[in-house]
């Protein structure tokens, strides 16, 4: 059954969420700094921080992952398997892949230890089901928790209903709790991983669910004015950084405590912060998450995340591993692999492009059933797309313009129109108020120009492809024809 989907609405990329992921790899690379061989004593207390920035990792992966999947169904009605996984595996596995490699031929130089067995755990992402681990591939484990997630949830995106969304995302983001508990206070751990609730998919998956859940129920809820003036303004703000602080505190409380109650009063306080970021527009906090150095570390966060750890290793004593320098060459790493593996096979996904449509016609805006303002989605070659759809593209700008914050809930084309007292594209003045553009080059003065010149008005359904057709036969250099704006406004929304 095809799942019900609503996309939330958001701009295609959003620099605050990059500011986060920097935060959360700098918690994961203190705690493990701090453990190296020349670090300030004084900092070890930070070793304990590191779960928190893989908690955001997987809080944010949740979110976004969600949010890709949810406007795929939009512009296409489904979700492509081939295209989902083809696309993760262009994100995840070329950097993984030559970082596995070194260290397996590093392992058998004998220049570092990291059995065999580790090289098959990492390359099935198995890692998270085994504790005894050596240190070089040890935090793949982490990338093995998001790959089972993806895996469960795209094959549940593509086969459920979105009632069934909902309630499985729910039971995600709230069973862990119940079998962390057990495996702590029950004695039903592992007797193979002794730290399986801190490290295992059936006790972690609450965070990316959670993530998700924010996705999932983000229109739903942001309809609220109450709620949405909350989740923009300082005090969501200061609500999460004080369950973040619980959870912290119960961690000195005991880490049994943490590992059951604190990591789920986390994802609380996690989750408020990504929702705060994606929605808030200003603030400082936003300013320092969007400032370019900050937004650029996030961007190399993955790529960090694989190359630390065969520098921040406790027990080595060379020099390499020694604090500052250790830090230094992670990040030399990172940006090696950023620019020679990463984003080379980023650029590569645009041949999966979750938006694209099949075939090369636009989905019109009044039979499209989806999301407006994610209607530029469909677009695929906008070269191609025949006037009249075009035409229709304009027309969904138009009602984004009355309903920007989309607090109508819907896409609903005559509830927008009787909301904007009768306006519709077709009014002369909402043409120009829709552009923006009082020139003589708008719409309105063209609509006015083929009356002048065809001695009627232009009537029936393609009226709008009858303007743009003859409009830019008169005049192909104008500035305004339907073409040009359908095209740079669908290279805004999907780069």
């Amino acid at each position: 059954m095809e799942p019900d989907c609503r996309a939330p609405r958001l701009p295609e990329r959003i620099p605050s969420l990059d500011g986060l992921r920097a935060l959360a790899i700098a918690t994961v690379l203190a705690a493990h700094a701090v453990q190296t061989w020349g670090a300030p004593a004084f900092l070890r207390p930070l070793s304990h921080m590191g779960n928190l920035g893989v908690r955001t990792f997987f809080l944010i992966s949740g979110f976004l992952i969600t949010t890709l999947l949810l406007k795929e169904c939009d512009s296409r009605g489904r979700v492509s398997f081939r295209d989902f996984y083809i696309r993760r595996g262009l994100r995840i596995l070329p950097a993984f892949l030559v970082y596995v490699a070194v260290i397996h031929f590093m392992a058998a130089a004998g220049l570092i230890d990291s059995p065999r067995a580790d090289t098959l755990r990492a390359l099935t992402f198995t890692m998270d089901y085994r504790d005894d681990k050596s240190w070089p591939l040890n935090h793949i484990w982490s990338l093995s928790v998001e790959e089972q997630f993806y895996l469960l949830w795209g094959a549940l995106f593509a086969l459920a209903s979105h009632a069934t969304l909902r309630l499985a995302i729910v039971v995600l983001a709230v069973v862990p709790l119940l079998i962390r508990s057990a495996y702590l206070f029950g004695g039903l751990m592992p007797a193979h991983n002794p730290v399986a609730a801190a490290r295992q998919l059936e006790c972690l998956v609450d965070a990316l669910a959670t993530g998700a859940l924010v996705s999932l129920f983000y229109n739903q809820w942001m309809r609220s004015e109450r709620l949405a003036t909350f989740i923009r303004s300082g005090r969501a703000l200061a609500a999460a950084v004080a369950l973040i602080s619980l959870a912290v505190a119960s961690f000195l409380v005991g880490s049994r405590l943490y590992d059951s109650v604190g990591q789920s009063v986390a994802n609380i306080g996690l989750a408020l912060l990504v929702w705060h970021c994606v929605s808030a527009r200003t603030g400082p906090v936003i300013k320092v998450f969007n400032w370019r150095p900050i937004v650029f570390i996030g961007v190399l966060s993955y790529s960090l995340y694989l190359w630390q750890q065969l520098f921040l290793n406790p027990s080595v004593r060379s020099s390499y591993a020694s604090f500052p320098v250790n830090i230094a060459l992670a990040f030399l790493a990172a940006l090696g692999s950023y620019y020679l593996i990463e984003r080379p096979f980023l650029n590569a996904r645009k041949y999966f492009p979750a938006l694209r449509t099949r075939g090369s016609r636009a989905v019109p805006a009044h039979a499209h059933g989806g999301n407006s303002a994610d209607i530029a989605g469909a677009v695929t070659l906008c070269k191609d797309i025949p006037l009249p759809d075009v035409a229709n593209l304009i027309c969904v700008r138009w009602y984004q313009r009355l309903d920007p914050a989309c607090q109508l809930g819907t896409d609903n084309v005559q509830r927008i129109s009787d909301r904007s007292s009768g306006a519709t594209p077709h009014d002369p003045n909402s043409w120009q108020l829709c552009y923006g553009l009082p020139h003589p080059d708008s719409l309105a003065a063209t609509d006015a120009r083929w009356t002048d010149e065809n001695g009627t008005a232009p009537e029936g359904p393609d009226q709008d492809g009858q303007i743009a057709g003859w409009a830019a036969a008169v005049n192909p250099k104008a500035r305004w024809p339907k073409m040009q704006m359908a095209i740079k406004w669908t290279d805004r929304h999907m780069g």
